[in-house]
């Protein structure tokens, strides 16, 4: 009987080695797991910064069109060659999971004229990233063509 007392008394505890070990073997399954998520995670911000450039470049079209219509552009400028429309900020912001700055230009080239009539103009809207080491971010550049007359 006194055996058995002493056997409960003699109880192995776990040692810090084996219980690193364990936790060492358990995170080398849990990482392989955790990188296909947060690799899916930065090609979805990636590619909704993509569309968010694409409708802030159609919407910058727009208000192009709105201002040639307005004619707030004069002609002269149109017809001698490049001509600068904005250079301006603003910031996409994707709430808690990211925020970049962005500068966009808007730049009216012209590229032909029928005898002083009409105009083919190559209306550039360009993305730069404020912050140059922001990672993934590179410039980027969309072009749409537009045919004026005088009149």
């Amino acid at each position: 009987m006194v055996d058995m007392i002493y056997r409960r008394k003699r109880k192995k505890s776990f040692l810090l080695l084996e219980i690193l070990i364990g936790l060492t073997l358990i995170l080398e399954c849990l990482v392989p797991l955790m990188l296909n998520p947060i690799s899916l995670f930065q090609n979805e911000i990636a590619h909704l910064e993509q569309i968010e450039l694409e409708r802030e470049a159609l919407i910058a079209y727009a208000q192009v069109k709105e201002k040639l219509y307005n004619k707030e552009v004069p002609w002269t400028e149109l017809k001698s060659g490049n001509y600068k429309l904005v250079k301006e900020k603003f910031y996409m912001d994707f709430g808690k999971l990211a925020k970049r700055e962005w500068q966009k230009s808007i730049t009216l080239k012209r590229k032909k004229e029928d005898k002083g009539k009409l105009i083919l103009l190559d209306v550039t809207v360009e993305f730069s990233p404020v912050k140059k080491k922001t990672k993934g971010a590179k410039q980027q550049e969309f072009h749409y063509f537009l045919v004026l007359t005088n009149t």
